[in-house]
């Protein structure tokens, strides 16, 4: 029998679950941050790649990963060593292939890679072009992780700068021009 993975205080069961919470967290904190974030339906209509539209401008995709379990075995020198360990794995491909340019950013949600505080997610915000490879997994381990896309672990300032860099200027008007 499958047991359901506790994140939080919630055990999330099925992946459009997982994904579809996830979206609302990730728009909830944008909301936060005074954007404007319209909802997309990427199932619903075969133009719409991604899930987030940021002020009418930036297009984001969400990638939620429960964790599972990895395990593997090594020899080395006769001395066989076993580990087990926690593993979030993200896929940015489509059958084996990248496709063209289907969002600006990739947000991937590890849930609950923080254990039991109360901020348990990891938001990885990757910019479209920092993305190198097909799939992405991101490790728990005893030291911080250090890999590839470090830097955009909880780094919110890229997308922050691409939505106010797409922002329309204003207007200049007899109201608004200083003499």
């Amino acid at each position: 029998m499958r047991r359901g993975r506790k994140m939080g205080r919630r055990v999330i069961r099925n992946r459009v679950a997982l994904h579809l919470e996830s979206r609302c967290r990730v728009a909830a904190k944008l909301k936060r941050a005074g954007l404007k974030v319209k909802p997309q339906t990427p199932w619903g209509q075969p133009w719409h790649k991604f899930d987030l539209l940021i002020n009418s401008a930036v297009r984001v995709l969400l990638k939620s990963a429960a964790a599972h379990w990895s395990q593997h075995a090594v020899v080395s020198r006769g001395r066989h060593y076993n580990y087990r360990y926690l593993t979030w794995h993200f896929n940015f491909h489509r059958h084996g292939r990248m496709p063209e340019r289907y969002a600006d950013f990739i947000i991937c949600v590890a849930r609950g890679s923080r254990g039991n505080k109360r901020s348990a997610d990891d938001y990885f915000i990757i910019p479209w072009e920092a993305i190198t490879g097909k799939t992405f997994a991101f490790h728990r381990a005893s030291a911080p992780y250090s890999g590839h896309y470090a830097a955009y672990r909880n780094n919110w300032e890229p997308l922050f700068k691409a939505v106010t860099k797409h922002q329309a200027p204003v207007a200049v008007t007899a109201s608004t021009a200083v003499a």
